[in-house]
């Protein structure tokens, strides 16, 4: 185009633009022209471009001062993306965009939110920021998709990273703008600390005119970018943050791009931008990797702003960024604290944390959360970026524990440099002055201060573990001087450092552990004794071995001498202990801990563990023997000679038991030493022996023991006698000591003399009798007799004395007493013995104890003194009596079998035997463990190993020979125990016999004896296993362990099976019962009636005799062996449990059968038997879950079995065990089990007992979880074998009985649904038919209940039901309806229809029914197609539901046929709705008709165009159905009208449209509607009609106004009934509102009434008797009468005349009579006269003739009936009064003289009447209408010009009353009467008369009253 045809373009433009005169013609000139305009810039030629410009300047100044023109936003869009728009072009087309923008109402800036985002790519930066600028400020208003796809494709970032970072940038860079901006000022430019405050910018100014200070986190281009040119309001600022929030959330941009935008947005000012921002972090939170590097480094970077990168990359200085404010920098610290990567940002890591902590300006919180994140990256920083930092954060957190006042931070910085030493130990370690000041300040720091540094050196003490050995001297001098300090956080301290940073063989730090083992706290305390008895064993039970190479604790002389040198420092030190008048250098408790320690030394040296326990504590002393004696002989052995310094040096203060102990261990292992020196001080072990505590007595005995047989027969001779004379003390508690230590004495001495005799009979020389008791025999015998007297002392104390005496004498060596020969029975073979006891036990035991009392004569007889068997008789003694104590009994039993150790001679071993077993007879369980030592002991007799010199020999091991063997009592004692004891029915003998079998077993296990009868003992320890004692179970399997471990492998294969068989069946050997046989515990049945016990087989029978029920025994027995057979097991469990370990391999075989009813057993509820099971678990099972995935089908088999096993015990155990079994395992090789434990666990969680429900559930809940994993979509084949195997059963579940087993497989079933998908297709009928039944079966009772209590009021019933139904749709249930809902098709619906079908029609429950209705609704929307072909019989079934009493569900079915219609055919459609309207307009039902709106509401809801389709059949009775009168004690009435109201109205272009569209079809349904025999129906047609008039008016034409004519007055005739008032109603509109009403008698139309037969018919109505009724058609004639001014007031006048004047009469007679008649016929009578008044009114014609006759008395009644009549029909008076004077055809111009008379009559009688009612100031009504009616008047007159009428009187009253109403108190009547009474004022002046024309005017008036008067009179007699 040339440059002349763009230019003539141009000026055509021009001059379109500049002729626009309106806005409108501008915007729409200017939408046209400017993106064309705009494209011309490019042109070739300047001019053209010049004029584009020109035309541009034009356009811009229009509109600058008409902001309301729109410009074309898209158009200039579009152009804007055109790439081949110029750069020239785009910059113009930006400008106007931009201005467009803003003009654009916000809703329409949304929309264009994407465009926008569309067009930032390859722009300008300028340009970018406009746009930016542009989107920020539409976020607000933009409406986003739910849909995420709808959301790309909307704004299209979706791989435009550039785009999307660059829209990031500037959003968060939005969110750092404050609200306020300050202006920089030469005052302020550099801010001190007295500089005032910078001014603050208003909203509005321009940017380039000022220089802002520049906000935290940005920089100065950055906030030029956001705020252009203006700066903007803070409102605005909030409203744009707010949308960059909602736009970020909307998982439109990736989590972790957006989340520091929400960090920051989360610390604004602002309540909105925060609340968005906080919802938003909470979702994203978990999806977002705080591990990212770029997230991290956009955390660093709005922290630290980018000064530093800034110096580096030399960037501009307004490109610089500020950190953010501290407000911001507190909620980055969170997110900081959670990211690993960020500790391994070393430079950015150490700015922050120099910031927080140590910057000048930190704020608190931010130097807590500094050392918060120190901690975090001492954790979890990596070790390459931590030594890197170390060095520099390590000085920083040591400065802040010096420099940092807040007791919370310094708290932070301690533990911050005891985790940065954790991690690199070399910061502490090369500098240990840290460790110095910290325990420094422990002692300086405030008790709270003190807990964190505390901690802090306990973290640390892992640092100093291989800390360099320069430094090991300075950490020993600082834990030295802590140990003892004053404060305990110090002694703490010390102590841990010295039991964790030093190894357990240091010695200095043993010292500072052994100074704090009594330490008054009780955590010093325990820490420092763990530690120091870190080499010690502490349980007996676990045998402990050092092992090779180790060293836990230090050696003994180092030890030794440490501690030595140490305490004679303290000695002289103030660290002494003063004590009385001695001086020690430690205290009692700690000088004890460390001999013990000492004494730990000295045995771990030998290469065993020592112990704590005293007897075991002895039993070492044999090992130290040859190392004590070793170090003796060593250079070093002056260390024991200070190891007994210390001792003795304690012993001189406090005479502490391990104290005493340890010195006895050594004299007696170095007695060749130590004795000659003790031997010296008998005097000071005396002492010992008076002490008042018994063990220091017994040690201080034993010490004397040992030290007094170091001298030769002489000093010993003098001991014995001086401790002889000690013992005939008169104190109890030296008697004691000097017996002990006499026989301690003598013991030792017989035990030196038969070593030494041994020696000798080895080397084969002759004894010298220097050594042996010969020489002192005499005291000897004396001190023994003496010690024998004792055992029969009343004091307990001695008694114990002398049994210990006696027996450590009869250990060692012979009794020094007589023998005597008595008649022992013959030594009998044990053959025969065993013969014997076979025949008879009992006789044989008579015929023992028989004897036993003939030798005691015997020997009393032959000696009256001290014997052998009296020694033995009186320590037996001790046993039986429950009087004797415990203790003495235990110790008289130990020595008792001491006896015949020592004596090879010894007679009465067979005695003691019998003696000692004798205590089986009663329950003394303690008792028995004694025994069974004491008869192996006497047993073995001088075999045992029990004669040993205890200080020195070790237990030699029992190896005998069979000849050997014969010469002991073992063999007759096993089978005296086997065959009288074991099979004793006295279950204590059992015990005892359990007991000492086992003891036997341990002690003489090589014995010859047992070894040839291990079976026998393993048959005995089978059958005790079955005893209902679980103590005795324990024992006998302790000794089947043993057993075991010594028998043969034939043996142990036996005992394997046997044990086997036990637990299996629970079978026990068979056992005779007698009357005596003890059936139950105890207690365990009660008591009989008499108080009697209920245990033995005779009290049973005894019981059932006295209850007259025999068969009462054999229930007890049956429990019995019930109790036995558990018993049983229990026992064999006892057994496994020993054995299970050793006898893997034979067990083996058995592990099918063993372990699954082993588990199942772990599940027993006896909690005993439950742990016995569990330990036989645990000792035969070493990988659990190897086993039993091993044999899972067993275990389940099993429990599947049992699960309806009759014992409640094992429904139990198997439910327990079921749910264990199935937890955490993978199953899928059980899919086909689940359906039988499914059945079987629902049966039994309806079982009677209690905790078997309870575990029934528990395993329900487990198979739940187990179904739902099995189901999954992922399983594939196998879930859809799971669904089918498990969802048949728990739609079974779902009638179960049991509430909480229904709940469990509802939730089952809804959760497998959710994971199953399209697996559920087959499965879908039955699930959905199951859910929707469980609808109302599930449903909680209480509502039923609620429902029945309310039933009797209709709209709380309905209510009541939508709740229901709602609370039903949001179940798991119906959720669950709706998941399966996606998986239906044909093939489903070919089942499914026909069950919902089903359903719907005879479903029970509310929800049941309303549920199935809502699936239907569900189908409609996912398949319609498919279920086109059964859309009839659904649409069948549902309008079947419409007979149901709940609304509810009639509600739910009108609703899904709303949207089945959709799928329906037409026809069948067409018979719904026919089939409604005959429901409507047939059936008296209002629930039926209620139900037929819902319905075709639903489909005007969902499927309009389909009710459009047959809008000619539904419309009509939708119309009609509006007009139904609502009915009281219909509660949804007002909401069905609405319903039908809602349909018409949704259904027509407006109702007057509507009508006239289907005006045929209503008039039809209206004649229906007329024709019924229901008066509610024909008043609704009525109404209709009614409706159909009013809205079409006068375009209501023929035929139809003619039919409805018809039709109501043909409706009139008859008799009145309920709603007939509607008729005339309807009659009145079609006559006013219509004007093609035939008017006149000529017309001889059949389709339309004259109006002379409708007047006839309404006159007609008019005389009914029916006040309402007549009242109505009174209304109607007048209305029509007036409305077409017709003539026929006579006929009403004779009608209401008579009305009026009755009442006049009324009110003027008797007043009494009004009160007697009835209220309401009186108020109806008022109602009556009132419209009569009114009728009269609008009936006054304007026909001469009639006013001619009537006006006089129609005004004579109105004028009477004022005065007397009610408010309300003096209105009704005064309006008709009205009435009348307008269409008075007096009032006109030119009147006669005759009519001037006439006038002048009315007028004197009205205005009087109109004066009086201006007075009356109660009703401001009637003086208004009165007023009108004045002003009125006079308006006429004057504009008839007959002023004259109103005389000089009516002027006056007229005046005089207007005046009284200028005090009115309504203004506005006060301002009408002002302007009536000036109206009167200005009328013309009256004409002046002469006297005689006055006088013949008067005359004449007067002869007119008397005519008048006589003519009244007349026309009273006429009536």
């Amino acid at each position: 185009m040339s440059a002349q045809e763009e230019l003539a373009l141009l000026d055509r433009v021009f001059l379109r633009v500049g002729s626009a005169t309106t806005d409108e013609e501008l915007e729409k000139f200017v939408n046209r022209f400017l993106p064309p305009v705009l494209l011309k810039l490019a042109s070739k030629h300047e001019g053209v471009r010049k004029k584009v410009i020109q035309l541009l300047a034009h356009v811009n100044k229009r509109l600058k001062s008409r902001p309301q023109i729109q410009l074309p936003m898209e158009a200039l869009l579009n152009q804007y993306k055109d790439p081949a728009s110029s750069s020239f072009v785009t910059n113009f087309t930006i400008m106007y965009m931009k201005d467009g923008y803003s003009r654009l109402p916000d809703k329409k800036k949304g929309p264009l939110v994407g465009s926008l985002i569309q067009c930032l790519e390859d722009k300008p930066t300028h340009q970018q920021h406009l746009l930016l600028q542009m989107i920020v400020s539409a976020l607000p208003y933009i409406e986003l998709p739910k849909d995420v796809k709808k959301k790309e494709s909307l704004f299209g970032l979706s791989g435009k990273h550039d785009i999307a970072n660059l829209l990031l940038d500037f959003m968060l860079d939005y969110l750092l703008l404050p609200y306020t901006f300050s202006v920089v000022t030469p005052e302020n430019a550099t801010v001190g600390l007295g500089a005032p405050r910078p001014a603050t910018a208003t909203a509005g100014d321009a940017t380039n005119t000022l220089k802002l200070n520049i906000p935290p986190g940005l920089s100065a281009n950055a906030l030029k970018k956001v705020i252009g040119d203006r700066i903007p309001e803070a409102q605005d600022i909030e409203l744009r943050k707010v949308g960059i929030v909602k736009f970020i959330s909307a998982e439109i941009l990736p989590e972790k791009d957006v989340a520091c935008h929400l960090i920051v947005a989360s610390a604004d000012t602002r309540y909105k931008v925060v609340t968005g921002a906080d919802i938003a972090i909470k979702r994203f939170q978990g999806e977002v990797n705080w591990n990212d590097a770029a997230v991290v480094d956009k955390l660093y970077t709005l922290f630290l702003g980018n000064k530093a990168t800034a110096k580096v990359a030399n960037m501009v200085a307004d490109n610089v960024r500020q950190p953010v404010a501290t407000r911001i920098k507190l909620k980055l610290f969170p997110y900081l604290l959670k990211s690993r990567e960020a500790t391994n940002h070393t430079q950015n890591l150490l700015k922050v944390v120099s910031e927080c902590v140590s910057g000048e300006s930190s704020h608190d919180k931010l130097t807590m959360m500094g050392l918060q994140f120190v901690h975090h990256v001492s954790t979890h920083s990596s070790e390459a970026n931590l030594k890197a930092m170390g060095s520099i954060l390590m000085p920083m957190m040591v400065e802040a524990t010096q420099t940092k006042k807040n007791s919370k931070q310094k708290g932070l910085a301690y533990t911050a440099v005891a985790k940065l030493s954790k991690r690199l130990p070399e910061l502490v370690t090369n500098d240990i002055s840290i460790v110095q000041s910290f325990f420094d300040a422990l002692c300086k720091e405030d008790p709270e201060m003190r807990m964190h540094i505390q901690e802090a050196l306990s973290m640390m003490t892992d640092a100093f573990k291989d800390m360099p050995e320069a430094n090991l001297l300075t950490m020993e001098a600082i834990i030295l001087s802590n140990a003892e300090k004053v404060e305990p956080q110090a002694r703490l301290a010390a102590a841990q450092y010295a039991a964790q940073v030093f190894p357990s063989n240091h010695i200095p730090s043993r010292y500072v552990l052994l100074l704090n083992t009594a330490d008054s706290k009780e955590d010093i305390r325990q820490m420092s004794l763990k530690a120091v008895h870190v080499g010690v064993k502490q349980d007996l039970s676990i045998q402990t071995e050092i092992p090779k190479g180790t060293h836990l604790m230090p050696k003994f002389q180092e030890m030794a001498h440490y501690i030595y040198q140490k305490a004679k420092l303290r000695i002289k030190g103030t660290s002494r202990v003063t004590i009385g008048t001695m001086v020690i250098p430690f205290t009692p408790a700690v000088f004890n801990e460390i001999i013990f320690y000492l004494r730990s030394c000295l045995v771990y040296e030998t290469g065993v563990t020592p112990v704590m326990d005293a007897l075991e504590m002895q039993d070492q002393a044999p090992g130290l023997y040859p190392h004590v004696q070793e170090l003796l002989s060593s250079p070093g052995g002056e260390t024991v000679m200070n190891y007994v310094d210390l001792i003795l040096q304690l012993l001189n203060v406090s005479a502490e038991p391990q104290a005493m102990y340890c010195l006895v261990e050594i004299v007696a292992i170095a007695n060749t030493l130590l004795a000659d020196m003790f031997f010296k001080k008998l005097d000071w072990i005396k002492n010992f022996m008076k002490s008042g505590r018994e063990v220091i007595r017994d040690l201080a005995a034993q010490l004397m023991s040992v030290v007094g047989n170091a001298a030769d027969q002489s000093q010993l001779s003098v001991i014995l006698t001086d401790l002889l004379n000690l013992a005939k003390s008169k104190s109890l508690e030296i008697q004691h000591g000097a017996i002990l230590g006499l026989g301690y004495t003598i013991g030792r001495r017989y035990l030196l003399d038969r070593k030494a005799k041994e020696d000798v009979m080895v080397e084969d020389m002759e004894v010298d009798e220097s050594t042996t008791t010969h020489g002192i025999a005499a005291v000897i015998k004396e001190a023994v007799e003496y010690i024998a007297k004792c055992l029969g002392s009343d004091q307990e104390l001695l008694c114990i004395a002398a049994c210990t005496a006696i027996g450590e004498i009869g250990r060692n060596g012979t009794l020094p007493f007589p023998r005597t020969q008595r008649n022992q029975p013959e030594e009998k073979s044990v053959k025969h013995e065993d013969a014997n006891m076979k025949d008879g036990i009992k006789k044989a035991k008579m015929n023992e104890e028989k004897q036993t009392d003939e030798d005691m004569k015997v020997d009393e007889e032959v000696n009256d003194g001290m014997n052998l068997f009296s020694i033995v008789k009186k320590l037996s003694s001790k046993l039986y009596s429950i009087k004797i104590p415990h203790k003495l009994k235990e110790r008289a039993c130990k020595n008792l079998g001491y006896i015949p150790i020592g004596d090879p001679d010894f007679p009465y071993t067979e005695e003691v035997l019998r003696l000692l077993m004798k205590t089986a007879d009663t329950k003394q369980i303690e008792l028995q463990f004694t025994v069974g030592e004491a008869v192996s002991q006497a047993a073995l007799a001088f075999h045992c190993p029990a004669r040993r010199d205890v200080w020195s020999q070790a237990e030699p091991v029992l190896d005998l020979t069979e000849d050997e063997a014969a010469k002991d009592r073992v063999e007759w004692t096993l089978l005296k125990i086997l065959k009288e004891y074991v099979t004793s029915e006295n279950p204590h003998k059992k015990q005892a016999a359990c007991i000492w079998l086992l003891s036997m077993v341990k002690q003489c296990g090589s014995h010859p004896a047992l070894k040839c009868r291990f079976k026998e003992l393993q048959q005995a320890f089978m059958d005790l296993l079955s005893e209902n004692n679980e103590f005795t179970q324990d024992v006998a399997s302790k000794g089947l362990s043993l057993v075991y471990e010594q028998s043969s492998e034939e043996s142990r294969q036996e005992l394997v099976t046997a044990l086997v068989d036990r637990l299996m069946t629970g079978k026990r050997a068979k056992q005779t019962v007698t009357d005596d046989t003890k059936l139950f515990d105890e207690g365990a049945l009660g008591k009989n009636p008499t108080g009697g016990g209920l245990t033995t087989y005779k009290e049973l029978c005894s019981l059932a005799s006295d209850l007259n029920q025999p068969d009462l025994v054999y229930k007890f027995m049956h429990l019995a062996s019930h109790n036995a057979m558990w018993n049983s097991r229990k026992g064999a469990a006892f057994g496994f449990g020993t054995i299970a370990k050793q006898a893997s391999e034979q067990l083996a075989a058995h592990l099918p059968n063993i372990v699954p009813r082993l588990y199942r057993y772990q599940y027993d509820p006896n909690r005993q038997i439950q742990q016995a099971m569990t330990s036989i678990w645990s000792a035969l099972v070493t990988d659990e879950k190897k086993v039993i995935d091993q044999y899972l089908l067993e275990i389940l088999k099993d429990v599947q079995v049992n699960l309806t096993n009759s014992q409640w015990r094992n429904r139990e155990s198997s439910c327990r065990a079921l749910v264990d079994l199935l937890r955490n395992r993978e199953l899928d090789s059980l899919v086909s089990e689940l359906p039988e434990l499914w059945e079987t666990c629902l049966r039994v969680a309806d079982d009677i007992k209690a905790t078997v429900r309870e575990a029934a559930e528990a395993s329900c809940r487990q198979l739940s979880k187990v179904s739902i994993k099995l189901c999954d979509v992922d399983r594939g084949k196998l879930g859809t074998q799971a669904i089918a195997a498990v969802l048949p059963c728990l739609l079974k579940g779902l009638s179960s009985a049991i509430d909480k087993a229904k709940k469990i497989c509802l939730d089952t079933i809804v959760k497998i649904a959710k994971n199953a998908g399209k697996m559920l297709t087959p499965h879908i009928p039955l699930l959905v038919v199951a859910l929707l039944e469980s609808l109302s079966g599930l449903e909680d009772d209480r509502l039923n209940y609620l429902s029945l209590r309310v039933s009797g009021n209709e709209g709380v019933v309905e209510k009541l039901d939508d709740i229901r139904v709602a609370a039903a749709k949001s179940s798991s249930m119906m959720e669950t309806v709706a998941l399966c809902t996606q998986y239906v098709d044909k093939e489903v619906l070919k089942e499914l229809v026909p069950r919902l079908i089903d359903v719907i029609k005879y479903g029970v429950g509310v929800n049941t029914k309303a549920g199935a209705a809502n699936f239907m609704v569900m189908l409609s929307n996912h398949c319609p197609r498919d279920l086109e072909e059964y859309a009839s019989k659904i649409l069948s079934s549902l309008l079947a539901g419409f007979s149901d009493r709940s609304a509810a569900v009639r509600k739910s079915n009108a609703s899904a046929i709303g949207h089945l219609v959709e799928v329906a055919k037409d026809s069948s459609v067409e018979k719904l709705i026919n089939r409604l309207k005959s429901w409507y307009l047939e059936k008296d039902d209002d629930v039926l008709r209620d139900a037929c709106g819902l319905t075709l509401h639903a489909i005007s809801r969902h499927n309009a165009d389909i009710l459009k389709n047959h809008a000619s059949a539904a419309l009509p009775l939708t119309f009609l159905a509006m007009h139904e009168k609502s009915e009281k004690g219909r509660g949804n009435s007002d909401q069905v009208e609405s319903i039908w109201e809602e349909i018409w109205l949704d259904s027509t272009p407006g109702t007057e449209g509507g009508i006239r569209l289907f005006l045929p079809e209503l008039v039809a349904i209206t004649q229906d509607a007329l024709a019924s025999q229901s008066w509610p129906r024909k008043a609704q047609g009525a109404r209709a009609i009614n409706t159909i008039a009013s809205k079409l008016g006068s375009t209501l034409t023929q035929p139809h106004l003619g039919r409805l004519l018809q039709l109501v007055v043909k409706g009139l005739a008859g008799r009145t009934w309920d709603g007939k008032e509607e008729l005339l109603k309807a009659l009145t509109s079609l006559c006013t509102k219509s004007k093609n009403v035939t008017m006149s008698e000529e017309d001889t139309s059949t389709e339309q009434l004259t109006m002379q037969e409708i007047l006839l018919a309404l006159l007609k109505e008019c005389k009914k008797e029916k006040i309402s009724y007549k009242v109505e058609a009174l209304q109607c004639i007048s209305t029509i009468l007036l409305a077409h001014d017709i003539d026929r007031f006579a006929e009403l006048a004779d009608i209401l005349y008579p009305v009026i004047d009755k009442q006049t009469k009324k009110k003027d007679g008797d007043e009494e009579e009004e009160e007697e008649e009835d209220r309401e016929a009186q108020e109806e009578q008022l109602v009556l006269e009132e419209n009569a008044y009114e009728c009269l009114g609008k009936a006054w014609p304007k026909a001469r003739q009639t006013q001619d006759a009537h006006h006089e008395r129609f005004c004579g009644f109105m004028c009477a009936g004022v005065e007397i009549s009610t408010f309300k029909i003096q209105v009704s008076i005064l309006k008709a009064m009205s009435q009348f004077l307008d269409r008075l055809v007096y009032l006109q111009a030119d009147l006669s003289s005759e009519d001037r008379a006439i006038l002048n009559s009315i007028l004197e009688k009205i205005i009087p009447v109109l004066c009086s009612r201006l007075g009356i100031i109660k009703y401001v009504a009637i003086r208004r209408s009165a007023v009108k009616i004045i002003d009125n008047l006079v308006s006429r007159l004057s504009s008839a010009n007959e002023t004259d009428v109103l005389g000089t009187d009516l002027r006056g009253q007229l005046l005089d009353a207007l005046n009284k109403m200028g005090a009115d108190p309504d203004r506005a009547l006060r301002d009408q009467a002002a302007d009536a009474r000036k109206a009167i004022s200005s009328l013309p002046a009256l004409p002046v008369v002469d006297d005689v024309d006055m006088a013949t005017d008067k005359e004449t008036e007067e002869v007119e009253d008397v005519d008048m008067s006589q003519m009244k009179d007349q026309e009273g007699l006429n009536e």
